[in-house]
């Protein structure tokens, strides 16, 4: 549920004429019913009741609204203090009602911007244009209704999730979910934040955990929650893409495919206005799209040779080339760049006989192409194992991306030709907890294709069959899923 925070002057004032105007049966026969019937809980600052600093509490709910009614009827400090507040932070769902008549006229400053009216003598006769308004305004893609972004289009909005806290109680829940593997207990906990101050920030933290135990539906649910109001929120369309992929391997699901395609979609088009990592996230899950259309074209198959004959097709070559330059757009970004070189050293093992040449023009564009390929190999195993170093020598023992970097460095030392067995069994058992089924189900799928297509396929079985029982009784997810 979406929460909402209302602007407004309380119980009776008067205009610059000596009107006496009744905001509490404004807010009781108009704001409060629209409220209501647009979904969205939440109100006035008259609801803190906890002891404190109620100013530091009334920013924190400007901040946080997902939608804000104001009434600017009257020429009241307080009232377009507080607008100002909301207009400079957040870009969008800010609604202002003002009254009429009133000798009092539209500032200077908001002279252009609309504003829903509403009979001062008989206030409930605006609801439905205002409960209209305000479902409008919350399924609305507009860019932005605030003046301040409007004039200043470069101007970024503030990172809501950075200032909001969730309470350490809840956080120790979803901790302990975690580690007794419930995901009943932690759909109940995403019930239970609905409509709270904190909710989508806690929804991210619920989410991810639902992730980490292979809870696809939950964090699906919880996701598309908070994609539901913030369509273009970076995050949600991340976690999206990536859950829609993995869901469009059940049966019937292939469709998710396209639905993970318009998530990045979303997040491409921002390009712009976001940080070089996570647009290499974006283009990192389109090629891992890709690979999951490549991979479809020969799973089922039996036989090696069969299945290295379909597999030699462009769509290798396209994942290759898309997660290499996802890497490209941000070296310090190690998963992107793992992929290259694991879809390059597939590539490079299965460049020879006649698929391989017919994928190019000529031969000689072929044999060009593949010895280009080798240096591009070598290259990208030194600057992915330099990239994995760096970044797991900056992140904290407690960092959730740590065992993914652990992960990660396991899945270059099986790519290293030669490299004792038992040490790359070590890797993944030293880099994947027992309470994180679903990251070895990531690895696992990416072993298990090098495995269908002959390319390590003797250490690739050795890792499975050791890791499997280690996490079979909580196997969660898709069998076989790749990276």
């Amino acid at each position: 549920m979406a929460r909402a925070f209302v602007i407004r002057p309380f119980g009776q004032k008067t205009d610059g004429s000596g009107q006496f105007i009744d905001f509490e049966r404004v807010h009781r026969e108009l704001v409060d019913p629209a409220l209501k019937a647009a979904g969205l809980a939440g109100g006035t600052t008259g609801e803190i009741i906890d002891a404190g600093n109620i100013r530091a509490d009334m920013f924190a709910l400007i901040l946080e609204a997902d939608l804000v009614v104001c009434d600017i009827t009257l020429h009241n400090a307080n009232v377009f203090y507080e607008l100002g507040i909301r207009h400079a932070l957040r870009r969008r769902r800010t609604v202002m009602i003002k009254g009429k008549p009133t000798s009092d006229g539209t500032p200077f400053d908001l002279l252009t911007d609309r504003y829903l009216d509403y009979p001062v003598s008989a206030p409930a006769d605006a609801l439905a244009r205002l409960s209209a308004t305000l479902v409008a305004t919350l399924q609305s893609e507009r860019d932005s209704d605030s003046p301040v972004f409007q004039m200043l289009p470069a101007l970024r909005e503030v990172e809501v999730g950075n200032l909001v806290v969730v309470p350490m109680t809840l956080v120790e829940q979803v901790d302990a979910a975690r580690a007794a593997r419930s995901t009943e207990a932690l759909q109940m906990l995403a019930d239970t934040v609905r409509g709270l101050r904190f909710q989508w920030e806690a929804l991210r933290l619920i989410a991810t955990a639902q992730w980490d135990l292979g809870d696809l539906d939950g964090a699906q649910a919880s996701w598309e929650a908070l994609r539901e109001l913030y369509p273009q929120d970076v995050p949600a369309n991340l976690a999206l893409a990536n859950l829609y992929e993995r869901l469009s391997r059940r049966p019937g699901q292939a469709a998710l495919l396209t639905r993970s395609d318009q998530a990045l979609d979303r997040v491409i088009a921002a390009q712009a206005t976001i940080p070089s990592r996570q647009l290499a996230e974006a283009l990192s899950l389109r090629a891992r799209n890709e690979k999951t259309r490549w991979r479809a074209g020969f799973q089922g198959l039996t036989g090696l040779d069969a299945r290295r004959r379909a597999a030699t097709r462009p769509g290798l070559r396209r994942c290759f080339e898309l997660y290499e330059a996802a890497f490209r757009e941000d070296l310090n970004h190690f998963y992107p760049g793992l992929n290259a070189l694991q879809a390059a050293t597939l590539l490079f093992e299965l460049a020879t006989g006649d698929p391989w040449y017919d994928m190019f023009h000529s031969d000689a564009e072929a044999e060009t192409y593949r010895a280009q390929l080798e240096r591009r190999i070598a290259d990208l195993r030194a600057v992915v194992s330099m990239a994995i170093e760096v970044a797991r020598g900056r992140m904290s023992a407690e960092a959730p991306e740590r065992v993914w970097a652990a992960i990660s460095a396991a899945d270059l030392l099986f790519l290293t030709v030669g490299c004792r067995a038992e040490r790359v069994v070590k890797a993944y058992e030293d880099a994947i907890p027992a309470d994180k089924p679903f990251a070895w189900d990531a690895a696992r799928g990416q072993l298990a294709l090098f495995a269908e297509l002959g390319v390590q396929s003797e250490l690739a079985r050795i890792v499975i069959e050791r890791m499997d029982p280690r996490f079979r009784p909580a196997q969660a997810g898709p069998s076989g899923s790749a990276r």
